[in-house]
C-alpha cells in the first residue's frame, strides 16, 4: 500500500497555486542596473582623473634622473663578457698565493696538468709493478 499523497485527490492542482510577486523582482533588476551604471561611471570619472593628473604632472614636474639599484643591467655586453674572459684567463695561467702563512699557491692550469699526468704516470706505474711482481709471486707459488 502507498502513502497518501497530501493534496493528491480529485480537485488536486499540479502546479504551485501562488505566482511569484512580479513588484520585489522587478525591484531587484533595477537596483542592479542602477548599481551597474553607478560602478561604470564612477570607473570612467576614475580614469579621466587620473590621465589628467598623469598628464598635467608629466608636463609640469620633470622627473629627477635616477639610475636603477644594483645589479644594473649590461650596457655592453660584448665589453663585459670580454671583460670576464680576460680576468679567468689571468687567473688560470698565472701564479699567486692563496694562503701565504699556509703555503697554499695558486699554479697555472698547464703546470697543474702536467703535474697531475706525472703523478697519475708515476702511480700507476708503481702500482703495475707490485700487480705485477705480485701475479709472479703467486704463480710461482703454484708451481
Amino acid at each position: 500500500m502507498t502513502a497518501p499523497v497530501v493534496g493528491a485527490g480529485e480537485g488536486a492542482v499540479g502546479y504551485e497555486p501562488r505566482d511569484t510577486r512580479v513588484a520585489p523582482v522587478l525591484m531587484f533588476g533595477v537596483a542592479l542596473f542602477l548599481m551597474l551604471l553607478l560602478v561604470l561611471t564612477a570607473s570612467a570619472l576614475l580614469l579621466t582623473y587620473a590621465t589628467a593628473q598623469r598628464e598635467g604632472r608629466s608636463r609640469d614636474v620633470p622627473l629627477p634622473a635616477m639610475s636603477p639599484p644594483r645589479p644594473r643591467l649590461e650596457s655592453d655586453a660584448a665589453a663585459d663578457l670580454a671583460e670576464a674572459r680576460r680576468a679567468e684567463d689571468q687567473r688560470l695561467h698565472s701564479y699567486a698565493w692563496i694562503d701565504r702563512s699556509a703555503g697554499v699557491v695558486r699554479i697555472p692550469i698547464d703546470r697543474a696538468m702536467d703535474l697531475l699526468a706525472a703523478e697519475a704516470a708515476r702511480s700507476t706505474s708503481n702500482s703495475g709493478n707490485r700487480a705485477f711482481s705480485n701475479s709472479r709471486g703467486t704463480q710461482a707459488g703454484r708451481q
